[in-house]
């Protein structure tokens, strides 16, 4: 399924047994508080999970501007990045951590240039996402406007462990892709007898 702004937004009306919007823009309550969420929503189930659909690379120079004291090169952030995770020698995926410290949109380091990095970036488009990203987005505004649709802080509540659930969900999905083993030979696959 492809998502769209008012489909993640009729996930989140769907948990509030709340009647869908057709456009984000219509005059209603529901479509108002849901424009007003969306957003903030976004960014915030970004930011608190490592999704893979957010996840970028890129290499980054050295600011010209030293830090003031205690570390010898400031590495600014890309612009499309939204959280910057540790950096780690080589730029390897779950490496050995730099030492360094972030500061504002900066990570200052001894290491020099070029520094490889991972972020998570602004997911601008919610067609390129995935179903466990939509209903994590989606849990969230249910959580941010239930009290405001429905009047009962019970769907508020019943939103917000929906959305531990799915984050929960989202780590295990992930083990399954990062728990790859080198696959195993034996005298069966290689067709070769034991000895």
């Amino acid at each position: 399924m492809t998502y769209s702004v008012v489909s993640i937004c009729n996930l989140a009306l769907q948990m509030l047994d709340a009647p869908a919007i057709i456009n984000i823009n219509d005059d209603s309550k529901r479509a108002r508080a849901c424009k007003r969420a969306y957003v903030p929503a976004r960014d915030e189930v970004t930011v608190q999970y490592e999704w893979r659909v957010a996840r970028a690379r890129t290499t980054l120079a050295a600011d010209t501007a030293a830090p003031a004291f205690g570390w010898r090169y400031a590495y600014a952030w890309p612009s499309e990045c939204i959280r910057l995770l540790r950096p780690t020698y080589g730029g390897v995926w779950n490496g050995t951590p730099i030492p360094g410290d972030m500061e504002g949109r900066y990570f200052l380091t001894e290491v020099t240039a070029p520094l490889r990095v991972w972020y998570l970036k602004y997911i601008t488009d919610p067609s390129q996402i995935d179903p466990l990203f939509a209903r994590a987005i989606a849990a969230r505004i249910a959580a941010d406007i239930g009290r405001e649709v429905t009047g009962r802080d019970s769907y508020v509540q019943l939103a917000e462990a929906r959305y531990d659930k799915i984050l929960a969900q989202a780590q295990q999905t992930d083990a399954l892709h990062d728990d790859v083993e080198e696959p195993v030979e034996c005298a069966w696959v290689t067709g070769r007898e034991a000895g």
